[in-house]
């Protein structure tokens, strides 16, 4: 690939993401507030890694004296007084009255005046989530010497654009392993570039966008499965632990570990001169790590990842993740919607997009799952890799009874490669270059109507409706 298209495709991640992180104005990302006083406490020198374990007792006595989100901070960080949680809300609120919150947000009641978070959503925190990401912005923080929670979540959106960019070099550096051709690496990385909720992500604080580049970065360590390396199979190995530590939805990149460890142990084409013995403990020592290291952490948490603890009610939520009303709500929140989730597409859209996802699918699955040819043997199974990735992030998604289409954020490199795909036809001597352009004139079309019509219009026009 020429260096031209590389930085042409650099720049085109960078003045996109920026585009995003100049028009979207403070706290519209969902659950920023909270991500940001999560980072906040590391800020003033708080370590994240260790919640305090206490009795049933101790809990509902401090429950009686304190809100459901200040006895989950001081688990978090228990050298915090209550003073100092309800005076660091009062700030954010404050800071998100000032940014006219309660105009943009049709649901959300008036905040002037209010000191806590509860006035906004009760009960709700993000201080469960993974102490990763938080410890990263925390400390970038830190070193920068920010005082206010607004220079934080300022700081926070400089990383994800940062991290946007990396996503989409990842992509292109896994597109340049893989595909026989730079059409279909192109593809892929514009994909990723401009799929609107993707590229919303550069301008957002959430560890959503730590989960991506870590899920990227194990893609792309997958692409040496044609030899068997400890380092290798370390490199996978961390970043999948990585990633969990960012985010508990990224669960899925667990089982891209397992098959690069099978694969590169078994199935590659230096496995046939290695004895039996010799591929299955390269087999089970990973095997064994990835699943001692997961039930460790799985069960330190005190919110599953992505299903229920309990047959009860993962029951439960799985009665109502089949139903049509889950699955359009899955689709338009993964399509796109603005202020935070309060303003939809037009649903004729919603469904015009949903029926072109489906038919892309189809033509992907049939694709890829028929290949004999090319590309190579190694790089099929990196793409049935990104496939089974794929649906099985959709099938967690589902399996946790939550229609929100950022809980997909882990996989999108993985699709992005397998749209990417598509340009296959052209290294068999077929023409590709209606899928390439097709794709590229609807992205361009629908991303220029997501920032512009839908964005900018909910954002600045429709102020107060």
């Amino acid at each position: 690939m020429e260096g031209n298209i590389r930085r042409g495709l650099f720049w085109a991640a960078l003045l996109h993401g920026l585009a995003y992180c100049l028009l979207l104005p403070a706290w519209m990302g969902e659950d920023e507030p909270w991500h940001v006083e999560y980072a906040s406490y590391v800020v003033d020198g708080h370590g994240p890694f260790g919640v305090e374990s206490v009795s049933k007792e101790k809990w509902e006595a401090d429950l009686a004296v304190a809100t459901y989100r200040q006895v989950q901070i001081q688990r978090r960080f228990p050298s915090i007084s209550a003073e100092a949680i309800e005076g660091r809300q009062a700030q954010i609120v404050s800071s998100m009255a000032r940014e006219s919150f309660s105009g943009r947000v049709d649901w959300a009641p008036p905040l002037e005046g209010a000191v806590e978070f509860d006035s906004l959503a009760p009960n709700f925190s993000a201080i469960h989530q993974p102490p990763l990401y938080y410890f990263l912005l925390g400390n970038l923080g830190r070193g920068l010497g920010l005082d206010t929670p607004r220079e934080i979540l300022f700081a926070g959106r400089a990383l994800s654009l940062v991290a946007f960019v990396i996503v989409a070099m990842l992509i292109l550096g896994i597109g340049r392993r893989v595909f026989p051709s730079d059409r279909a690496t192109v593809l892929a990385v514009l994909f990723a570039i401009l799929l609107p909720m993707h590229a919303r992500h550069s301008s957002v604080v959430n560890n959503d966008v730590l989960a991506k580049v870590l899920c990227a970065g194990v893609l792309f360590a997958s692409l040496y499965a044609t030899g068997y390396s400890w380092r290798r199979v370390g490199a996978v190995l961390v970043l999948s632990a990585l990633a969990l530590a960012a985010k508990p939805t990224a669960a899925a990149v667990a089982g891209v570990a397992v098959l690069f460890a099978v694969y590169s142990a078994w199935g590659s084409p230096l496995a046939s001169k290695q004895k039996t013995l010799t591929r299955a403990l390269r087999i089970g020592l990973p095997l064994l790590v990835v699943a001692s290291s997961a039930a460790l952490y799985l069960g330190s948490l005190d919110h599953g990842p992505v299903v229920s603890n309990t047959w009860h009610n993962f029951a439960d939520r799985l009665q109502g993740s089949f139903s049509p009303k889950f699955l359009l709500e899955l689709l338009g929140t993964s399509v796109g919607r603005f202020n935070w989730q309060s303003r939809p597409i037009s649903p004729a859209l919603v469904g015009l997009l949903g029926a072109g996802i489906g038919v892309l699918g189809v033509v992907i699955g049939k694709r890829l799952l028929g290949a004999t040819s090319e590309p190579g043997r190694g790089s099929r199974f990196l793409l049935r890799v990104c496939l089974l990735f794929s649906l099985a992030q959709l099938a967690l998604v589902v399996l946790r009874g939550v229609p929100i289409g950022r809980y997909l954020a882990p996989a999108l490199p993985a699709i992005a490669i397998l749209v990417g795909s598509l340009a296959w036809g052209e290294a068999r001597g077929h023409s590709s270059s209606r899928w390439v352009i097709g794709i590229f004139l609807v992205l361009v079309a629908f991303s220029s109507y997501f920032l512009w019509g839908g964005l900018v219009f909910n954002q600045y026009v429709v102020l107060g409706a």
